[in-house]
Order: structure tokens, then C-alpha cells, then sequence
């Protein structure tokens, strides 16, 4: 029997400012540091036990659009390798700030194939409170940068800043939809302890509450559904053939390897992460071990919620056959308190338990009812 191909992400945490928002581990470096990082990541790639075909490949960060076209080409030499690597989709985030023509054109020969561009906003008051280094201009050239070489851009979007309504809301997907970007993934802003966007609420700064942002995405979700796009998880919408396989294999529960300071990983059915601390992460690979934290083995329960939660984050929602195959258990009738108690919000069709749309805003006190005891 053939064995399942897996994902593979990559963490590169290095940014030249971090975002008032972030709490992602990213930090600014220097070239000698970033250099030296390429080189523990081209060791931890040689570590990993999987040696197998990579489907879909993501390199994340932090801003990886801050390796140099030599660095970013010898991470994907590391790659080829080790893995049989020749994936399906090969995504690379990059920033408006810090993206060059010869970056995309190094990505381009290393057989990258899809761009996400975090755009974030087109009000520069908002990119300003984000604390974002670009502004609104910088973010339509990098777009159309991007489209000059590459087919499959993405825009990330983030709502819930103050001044943000759906109007303006309006007007940044019309001017995705006229830049050619494939897939908008619209995020809503989560407030993070430690972050200094938390310290600015804390001292005054009013977001705006949940049901605007609601509004604000229904706007978004109906505007991009007017310019041919489709919503298919609760944040991205897409071009058809353009929806992220990357991430949709993370919703289906797909085996994926991670590699990077602080990357997760799940094989096997246990999920694992590496430290989040670059010395440790230096000096364990330098003592030839893989800089893996802490794992989790999902217990059966576990695993069954995991795949209700991943499911229902799409429109496609939980296939009850296969649910049913791979857990021997038949969905509707172990699940049927759950479902009665949210049928407002959701519905079984063709097979399927989706939420309904307006269910997406409130997906979290959904699932609550089908966690485990």
C-alpha cells in the first residue's frame, strides 16, 4: 500500500517590525542571524523522520519575504533532499514592505506557485494603529507585483479596527476583486494578552463589538460573492479552482510535518510543536536532536471532536459517511443531543452537517456542544 502523502510547513519568524496585534512568534533579526536560522532549518529538515511525497508545502511567518533568494532556494534544496518534493501547491507569505521582483522570480524558479500577501487593510489610519510598516499604495503595488509573476495571490484581511465599516469594507474586496488576486482570506482581529493592541484597549481604545463585525462580514462575504468569489471556510473565499489546499488539508485532518522555531506538526495522531525559543532551537539542533517541545497523542474522543471542529469550519461541513467509516460510529445518532440543541444554526443535507450562514458567527458556542465530556 502506498503511503499517504503529507504537508509540510515551514516557520520563518524573523519580521522587520512586529504588528501591534501579533502574537505569532516573530521577532526582527539581522542577516547573520536569519543565515544562521536557514542553516538549523536545513538541519531539522535533514532530522525528520518522514521521507516521503510532500502534497502541498507552506512556508509561514513572521515575514518569509525577508530571506534572500539564495536562503529561500537553499531551504528548498534542504527539501528536495529529504522529501520527495514536488508539491501540488507551494504557497510563501510576504509583506508589502518587503517584497522584490527578485524574490518572486527566486520563488518562481524554485517552484512556488501561489504568493499570500498580507495586505491587512487599505485605510492607513488602521494600517498605522496596527502598526503595520506599509501603507495602502505600497499594498496595491505589491499586489500587482505579485500578479506581474505569479497566477495565485492571495490577500489576507483583518476586520475589527476601529473606523472600519462596510462601506470601506466594500471598496477594499472591490479593490482586490480589480487587482486579480484568487483567494481574500478575511480574518477577524483577535485581542491577545501581551500584545500592545491589548495595552491600547486597556487604556480606551473602543473596537467594535461582535455584531458589527458580523455585518461587516456579511458585507464582505456578499460583495466578493458578486465579483465570482466563494466563501468555503468560515474566513476565506476564493476563485473557483483557487481555494487553498494547504489550509483545507489542515481541515480535513490531513498528516502534515512542521519544521521551524515554534512550527506544529501532526503524524501519526499525535500533534507536536517545537520551541519557541531561537537558542534552544539553535543549540538542540546543533546537538543533532529535533527541537520538538511537547506532543499530544489525540485520545479516540479527542479525534472525533477534532474532526467536527475542522469540518464544520467549512461550507462543505462533516461528510456523516466517512465520519461514520473512520470512527465506526453513525454521526447523527451518537451526535443527536448536539444537533437537535443547534438546529437553528445548522443543517444535514446530502450527507453533510454544515452550519448555516449565519451559524459562522457563532461557531464557537456551536462546538462547545459537541466537545467531549
Amino acid at each position: 500500500m502506498t503511503e499517504k502523502a503529507k504537508q509540510l510547513y515551514i516557520h520563518v519568524p524573523f519580521c522587520k517590525r512586529k504588528c501591534n496585534y501579533c502574537d505569532f512568534c516573530s521577532f526582527p533579526t539581522s542577516n547573520e542571524q536569519k543565515a544562521a536560522y536557514v542553516k538549523a532549518l536545513e538541519k531539522e529538515i535533514s532530522l525528520v523522520g518522514y521521507d516521503g511525497r510532500i502534497s502541498t508545502c507552506f512556508i509561514g511567518g513572521g515575514t518569509p519575504s525577508l530571506l534572500s533568494p539564495k536562503e529561500l532556494s537553499d531551504v528548498v534544496s534542504a527539501c528536495r533532499k529529504k522529501f520527495d518534493f514536488s508539491p501540488e501547491e507551494f504557497t510563501v507569505e510576504a509583506n508589502p514592505e518587503s517584497l522584490t521582483k527578485d524574490f518572486l522570480l527566486a520563488a518562481k524558479d524554485v517552484g512556488v506557485n501561489r504568493i499570500s500577501l498580507g495586505v491587512q487593510s487599505f485605510s492607513d489610519d488602521n494600517l498605522k494603529l496596527m502598526g503595520r510598516l506599509h501603507d495602502s499604495g505600497q499594498a496595491i503595488s505589491a499586489v500587482k507585483l505579485a500578479k506581474s509573476v505569479f497566477e495565485n495571490v492571495s490577500a489576507d484581511l483583518i476586520l475589527g479596527f476601529p473606523n472600519t465599516d462596510e462601506k470601506q469594507a466594500e471598496s477594499s474586496v472591490k479593490r482586490l476583486s480589480e487587482l486579480g488576486v484568487t483567494h481574500v482570506s478575511a480574518y477577524g482581529l483577535q485581542l491577545e494578552e501581551g500584545t500592545k493592541l491589548f495595552e491600547m484597549v486597556k487604556n480606551g481604545l473602543v473596537l467594535p463589538d461582535d455584531d458589527r463585525i458580523s455585518d461587516i462580514y456579511d458585507c464582505i462575504s456578499d460583495t466578493l460573492e458578486k465579483f465570482g468569489y466563494h466563501r468555503y471556510e468560515i474566513s476565506n473565499f476564493a476563485k473557483s479552482g483557487f481555494e487553498c489546499k494547504h489550509n483545507l488539508g489542515y481541515w480535513q485532518q490531513n498528516e502534515y510535518v512542521g519544521v521551524g522555531l515554534s512550527a506544529h506538526g501532526f503524524e501519526d495522531g499525535v500533534r507536536y510543536f517545537n520551541t519557541s525559543d531561537l537558542k534552544t532551537y539553535f543549540r538542540t539542533l546543533g546537538e543533532n536532536k529535533l527541537p520538538t517541545e511537547g506532543k499530544t497523542a489525540l485520545s479516540p474522543s479527542d479525534a472525533e471532536f477534532e474532526a467536527i471542529m475542522l469540518a464544520l469550519r467549512t461550507t462543505d461541513g462533516l461528510d456523516a459517511r466517512a465520519f461514520e467509516d473512520k470512527y465506526n460510529c453513525n454521526f447523527l445518532e451518537k451526535y443527536n443531543i448536539p444537533i437537535k440543541k443547534t438546529e437553528a444554526f445548522t443543517e444535514f443535507s446530502g450527507g453533510r452537517f454544515r452550519l448555516k450562514k449565519e451559524g459562522f458567527y457563532v461557531s464557537n458556542q456551536i462546538l462547545l456542544e459537541f466537545m467531549p465530556d
